[in-house]
């Protein structure tokens, strides 16, 4: 599971990113399952925020000249900037799928020869932008590629790297992603990153890890495109899982007619999706209606392709961070205490947040806010006071989905 959170750090703590994501890990390790939750490199701070720290101050402003202070504002978040997210999750499936092969041996070793079921058992999934990571790792498979060359899984690698051993690199890569990969669990995911680019909260979500400064997010909002701004769009293309899957419609189909080179194909499309969206959601599920229609739209270019089972539930009274906040209300018992840190840091945060300038709008401020005005927040509150009296329906289906069966505390 990829934690949710804008990819940039200046809106949460690691004590409300901790509370948030361990009942998830609880609820499902409660349900005979292994549960991993990761993390990924971060963007340090806004654009607006690196550029402010940057001018530094004016007495020093004579021991740097411009071209430095230009290379040091290219440069600032370069370590944390796409695709290094999408690639820190790649090598996160990639150590479990490895994991995953050694346990395999160890037990084949240890039972004579018995093979294992040969049931993928691995679920992929994430919240927000964890989910929109997660589900660009498997549209493009380059990212995996890359992690899975890292850490050794493809042997025709280590043999020779001539052009010819692309497809045999390919062919290990798609055998072990379909060996052990079960599905999708999208929770509230960003599936299309090009319209996030083009709404008001771009430089507070997308900007510091997608866009490296506040002119560029502004030149990304306009249609009249220039030569910079086709750069910043083409960023936001190039990491939105539904254009991904667009493309790779085209390259399959091309790839078909001409009966060329073999392409790395998608694996979203061929297995089972989960996709929750809450009942208040930004307006997300348009996202998740636009995935399936890019999914169906590969399956159709991809005659080998065999359509997989798709999901789509929206789970009432919950908003975008309720609805994993809220993850496991009525399965595990530890939710109360995680409900009483994560408010503790919440409200730790908001005061620290409250002496910054008006018009510096963090994503800190833009969560505060949100829940102050959203009544269903109320709810959620109320839900974690009444722990038995509810059971929470985003659980219970991801659950379903990993083939387990829900049980209520008493």
């Amino acid at each position: 599971f990829v934690s949710g959170g804008a990819v940039n750090d200046d809106h949460h703590s690691e004590e409300q990113k901790d509370s948030r994501l361990s009942n998830i890990g609880m609820t499902i390790a409660r349900h005979n399952a292994r549960a991993c939750i990761m993390n990924y490199r971060l963007a340090a701070a806004s654009p607006q925020t690196q550029q402010s720290s940057l001018s530094g101050d004016d007495s020093l402003a004579d021991t740097i000249d411009e071209k430095e202070k230009d290379q040091q504002k290219e440069n600032v978040t370069d370590d944390h900037c796409h695709p290094n997210q999408v690639m820190d999750v790649a090598r996160a499936i990639v150590f479990l799928i490895r994991r995953a092969e050694e346990e395999e041996l160890r037990k084949g070793s240890n039972s004579k020869g018995k093979q294992a079921s040969g049931r993928p058992t691995l679920f992929i999934g994430g919240h927000s932008a964890g989910a929109h990571l997660a589900a660009l790792a498997l549209s493009d498979l380059q990212y995996i590629k890359r992690a899975m060359e890292e850490q050794g899984l493809l042997l025709a690698t280590e043999i020779s790297s001539n052009s010819e051993n692309d497809d045999d690199d390919n062919a290990v890569m798609m055998m072990l992603l379909t060996k052990h990969i079960a599905g999708f669990i999208g929770m509230s995911g960003v599936y299309n990153l090009r319209r996030m680019a083009m709404s008001p909260l771009s430089a507070i979500t997308i900007g510091p890890a997608f866009l490296k400064s506040s002119e560029e997010v502004g030149r990304s909002k306009s249609s009249n495109t220039n030569t910079g701004s086709n750069k910043v769009v083409d960023v936001t293309l190039e990491a939105s899982p539904i254009h991904t899957l667009l493309r790779q419609s085209k390259k399959e189909h091309d790839s078909s007619s001409s009966c060329g080179k073999s392409i790395i194909r998608p694996l979203l499309p061929d297995i089972p999706l989960l996709l929750l969206n809450a009942e208040s959601d930004f307006e997300l599920e348009k996202d998740v209606s636009e995935l399936l229609v890019a999914v169906e739209q590969f399956q159709k270019s991809s005659p080998s392709s065999s359509p997989a089972t798709t999901k789509h539930c929206t789970i009432s009274k919950r908003n975008h961070f309720s609805i994993v906040q809220d993850f496991g209300i009525g399965l595990v018992d530890a939710t109360r205490d995680n409900y009483k840190a994560g408010t503790d840091a919440s409200h730790n945060s908001k005061k620290s947040d409250d002496t910054s300038n008006d018009n510096g709008w963090t994503m800190q401020r833009f969560l505060n806010e949100t829940t102050e005005t959203m009544p269903l927040s109320i709810t959620s509150l109320a839900s974690q006071v009444m722990l038995n009296d509810q059971v929470d329906q985003a659980a219970i289906q991801v659950l379903e989905f990993m083939g387990s069966k829900a049980t209520k505390i008493h």
